[in-house]
């Protein structure tokens, strides 16, 4: 799914496309109509080929989506692809000037001063 959709962009012009609904009854049933013509109106485009399903929230009722099962959920993952993006335990030391300095892994600590 293209990014636009999460812009600042977007929440700016949702914003006052709800302030809108909230003020004008009207405006509100068409917004709930055709959601894709009044963004534009509001000039912002829509990535292409996407549908938005208005769904008004009532007091006491919180509406989730469900999205798509993301690709690759059902792949098994073996030991090699988990020994690729596992981190290790190598502690950040201070070095003798006190800059932070990680110790590379297994080697050992440097002694406590």
């Amino acid at each position: 799914m293209n990014n636009q959709i999460y812009s600042d962009a977007f929440w700016e012009a949702y914003a006052e496309i709800l302030v809108e609904c909230w003020s004008d009854k009207e405006f509100k049933e068409r917004f709930k109509r055709e959601p894709e013509a009044v963004f534009k109106e509001w000039e912002f485009d829509l990535p292409v080929g996407l549908t938005i399903k208005v769904i008004e929230q009532s007091e006491g009722i919180l509406p989730l989506g469900l999205p798509p099962k993301p690709r690759g959920f059902d792949r098994e993952i073996s030991v090699e692809d988990l020994d690729a993006v596992a981190g290790g335990t190598a502690p950040i030391v201070p070095d003798d000037n006190g800059d932070p300095q990680p110790t590379g892994g297994t080697h050992p600590l440097p002694p406590c001063k």
